[in-house]
């Protein structure tokens, strides 16, 4: 027996209003998601879908805050010639310029700049050349002994120090590859895997540490977005800092973020 026309007309307009109504709840939810990447990103954080979500921001894009990271090579270096990064200094606005905040002793600098827009270093990340101006009628200068935290202004004008190194190269031309951030001491490497669909729907980059020469063993840390940052280590490896467009963040490994049993030579 066959069923009612009017019963059958019924069920089909039910069914069509609650697909609708799915729909609308779809657009409702979804598109905003979809367009607003930074809540998306945020819901990541909060379901734990994403790494990152304690992870400390240390300044916002509006702070004037630079991350100077310095890339050096070791010549005892037993693992090859490419560079490590080192986070040397934040640097911040002062009533007299720029603070330099040392980010592994803590100690802190006084330069009589107002803004950075060329940073360079020696190969051994030893002299720090930091200038404001790109030409030498507005050039300021100054050059850093890390070692000490020593800095000398040099006259008005001159572009770099006389002082062996290559000057004209900013250290952000020296950056890793995208999984060759070595630490100061060579026992990790920062890396940002490439993206998939699927999971990068949450931000547009994720940091990841690895054990230097074993990329087996790794550990997701932050997913961000933005361009990728510039990233570097403290002295004793157990401290990331990086920056991009959107601010500077830090993330405290401690002294065994891997869970490893042994610790490699140097």
């Amino acid at each position: 027996m066959s069923a009612n026309p009017q019963t059958h007309r019924r069920t089909q307009h039910r069914f069509r209003n609650a697909v609708i109504a799915l729909a609308v709840l779809v657009a409702v939810i979804g598109i905003p998601m979809m367009v607003l990447s930074e809540q998306r990103l945020e819901l990541g954080y909060r379901l734990g879908i994403v790494p990152g979500g304690d992870v400390q921001q240390v300044a916002s894009a509006d702070d004037g805050q630079i991350l100077i990271v310095v890339p050096f090579r070791d010549p005892g270096d037993a693992y090859g010639s490419a560079y490590r990064q080192r986070a040397q200094y934040l640097a911040r606005p002062s009533s007299t310029g720029m603070t330099l905040d040392d980010l592994s002793t803590g100690a802190t600098i006084e330069i009589p700049l107002t803004d950075i827009d060329f940073i360079a270093a020696n190969d051994d990340g030893s002299t720090i050349l930091i200038r404001q101006g790109s030409t030498p009628a507005t050039a300021k200068s100054v050059v850093i002994d890390v070692a000490t935290n020593a800095a000398t202004e040099l006259p008005q004008g001159t572009m770099s120090p006389d002082l062996p190194g290559d000057w004209t190269t900013p250290v952000w031309a020296k950056v890793g590859t995208q999984c060759g951030m070595r630490s100061v001491t060579s026992r990790y490497v920062a890396c940002f895997p490439d993206p998939t669909l699927a999971t990068y729907l949450f931000g547009d980059w994720q940091l990841d540490l690895q054990l230097y020469g074993d990329y087996r063993v790794s550990k997701p840390l932050f997913r961000g977005m933005g361009f990728v940052p510039s990233l570097g280590w403290t002295n004793d490896d157990q401290t990331i800092w990086f920056q991009n467009e959107r601010g500077i963040w830090k993330i405290d490994l401690g002294p065994n973020p891997l869970d490893l049993t042994a610790t490699p030579a140097a």
